[in-house]
């Protein structure tokens, strides 16, 4: 009678659901219970004859070449508009093989930023990348790029100690008009090798 329990009767070859609403698939996969919606996802179990072993996910290979974005005109006073400044601190970085784009303290505002392979964008301690507010976002409520995105990318990495402020409270009271859209702060699409932690 429970969600797990009417979920595996209808995917074949699903073992008998654990309290912790976990199974484990052949080929590495793992299903996990989330509101009642079965999500599949790769790399966390692999089944062998010795048993159920996990599998340690590959870390993004990350040159170690700082690029801090006041190098490149970023202002972090919260007030100042950055995005100009760190996606080019992002760019050059990529241009030279990858590298660490550094985010110092204080509050920067940014709009819309695209990550590139080899880049790891790290938040500091202290330091705050802050979407800009709703009225300056550019494409608004009707065609918003996400904050933070990347497509088809490999070994990238968001990390730090720092924030990284949506601002959405402002973006609530349009969820219920139709036709209007929210950026997400981070979306991230058939990209290899990621790493988000600490931030």
């Amino acid at each position: 009678g429970s969600i797990a329990a009417r979920s595996e009767r209808h995917i074949q070859g699903v073992p008998t659901m654990k309290p912790n609403f976990a199974a484990v698939f052949p080929g590495c996969w793992r299903a996990i219970i989330l509101g009642g919606v079965m999500v599949l996802v790769a790399g966390l179990v692999q089944v062998t004859k010795a048993g159920v072993v996990p599998v340690l996910p590959v870390p993004p290979h990350l040159p170690d070449q700082i690029y801090p974005i006041t190098r490149y005109g970023a202002v972090g006073d919260g007030v100042a508009t950055n995005t100009a400044a760190v996606q080019a601190a992002i760019d050059a970085a990529s241009g030279n093989g990858g590298g660490i784009v550094e985010v110092p303290a204080g509050i920067f505002l940014s709009g819309p930023l695209h990550l590139a392979s080899r880049i790891n964008l790290r938040v500091d301690g202290g330091a705050t990348l802050r979407m800009l507010p709703l009225e300056k976002y550019p494409g608004g409520t009707t065609d918003p790029d996400n904050f933070i995105s990347g497509a088809g990318l490999h070994d990238i990495a968001i990390t730090g100690s720092g924030t990284i402020d949506g601002q959405g409270i402002p973006w609530w009271p349009y969820a219920r008009v139709r036709g209007a859209r929210r950026p997400r702060m981070i979306a991230l699409s058939s990209c290899d090798r990621v790493l988000i932690e600490g931030v």
